[in-house]
């Protein structure tokens, strides 16, 4: 069934539908505003799922996620075909190839979409200006998480909760810097992915 034959069955089920609930005012003013909000409903849904900040922030959420779902339910703290960085330096993650791989994506891209991208429609944002708001998103959201993984590693330490592997659930602040400028960074992959997409696009 082709998109125009579903609409058509559609609208002649609604017409029989209002035919039927006419003599029941009540009814038919139920249903029509069953109707309404359904249709108001789907088109958002629709909007909603073409909308680039949402996409961001979905993929973002699903990156972030995945490693952290991993650990919570195998109780291992590395991830598999994943080395581990040996370095005197605190600052220098051990997990280092999964940092660069996650923190690409989330906060820095993320944030510097949904943020950034919000900022240019609220505020009719044009030129060299779209791409400072972008890097406006980019450190907004990059702090705000820094900010969160300090206090939930703080008060992890101060009630003594861990991972099942036995680590905090949150990023000691010694790698702080190393997530903010990898975060900062990460707001040229949206630019990076927009290109490919362009690319694959053309005939």
């Amino acid at each position: 069934m082709t998109k125009e034959q579903l609409l058509k069955k559609l609208y002649e089920i609604d017409r029989l539908a209002e035919t039927y609930l006419k003599p029941h005012g009540k009814a038919l003013w139920l249903y029509e505003q069953c109707r309404d909000f359904s249709v108001w409903s789907y088109r958002k849904s629709i909007n909603l799922l073409k909308d680039k900040r949402f996409q961001w922030f979905i993929a973002g959420c699903t990156v972030y996620s995945l490693p952290a779902a991993y650990r919570a339910v195998t109780g291992q703290g590395r991830l598999p075909l994943t080395p581990v960085i040996e370095s005197s330096n605190e600052m220098i993650p051990t997990n280092l190839p999964e940092k660069i791989l996650v923190n690409s994506v989330f906060p820095g891209a993320t944030s510097s979409v949904v943020i950034g991208e919000t900022i240019n429609k609220k505020f009719e944002v044009s030129g060299y200006k779209k791409h400072v708001s972008r890097l406006v998103g980019a450190v907004t959201g990059t702090s705000l998480w820094t900010l969160l993984q300090y206090l939930g590693y703080n008060l992890c330490e101060k009630f003594e909760l861990v991972w099942p592997h036995g680590a905090n659930p949150f990023e000691s602040p010694e790698v702080y810097p190393f997530n903010i400028l990898v975060g900062l960074a990460s707001m040229a992959v949206p630019y990076v992915v927009d290109w490919i997409n362009s690319k694959r696009r053309k005939p």
